[in-house]
């Protein structure tokens, strides 16, 4: 087994299994205080759904597509044609275009609540302080950690090997 496999579990379980339920549960809590009509007439929904949208379709194409095959990547008891051919520079370009997405809605979304942005304990702050610190954080190491693996690991080497023979 490659040497890199126990980091790629423990990285993918970090984002996909902890750092995105959080996320997804404070858009619940969001949502449910929007539906009430708990949060101040400034909210602009448009852009916390759009927001939502964007993080739902990032965690999706994550947690469906690209953390089981770059875990593939490191399955020694996969045969060779069971073995993906990843094109990690895609993978890493559409995630980032989706990451981009994000930060830049997230910060329209901070520039319109600004009051409940002063409460500490309300959803928005919580929303916008784990997006800012706990997302950013973890998607920097994510991408750090496949820049390395793409550039000194020969199972991530060979995948992009089998991509670029196949393209």
């Amino acid at each position: 087994m490659c040497t890199h496999a126990t980091f790629a579990q423990q990285i993918t379980e970090d984002i996909g299994k902890q750092l995105y339920p959080s996320i997804s549960t404070l858009f619940a809590e969001l949502l449910s205080l929007y539906q009430a009509n708990g949060l101040h007439e400034d909210f602009n929904a448009d852009t916390f759904f759009l927001l939502k949208s964007e993080f739902e379709s990032l965690k999706n194409y994550e947690t469906k597509l690209v953390f089981p095959s770059i875990l593939k990547v490191f399955d020694s008891e996969a045969t060779a044609e069971l073995k993906p051919c990843l094109n990690i520079k895609e993978l890493q370009s559409l995630t980032r275009k989706k990451e981009q997405l994000i930060v830049e809605l997230l910060q329209t979304f901070i520039d319109e609540n600004q009051m409940a942005l002063s409460q500490q304990e309300h959803p928005i702050c919580k929303l916008t302080n784990i997006f800012q610190e706990d997302f950013n954080t973890m998607k920097h190491k994510w991408h750090t950690m496949l820049d390395e693996w793409a550039t000194n690991c020969s199972c991530f080497k060979a995948a992009q090997k089998c991509a670029d023979t196949n393209a």
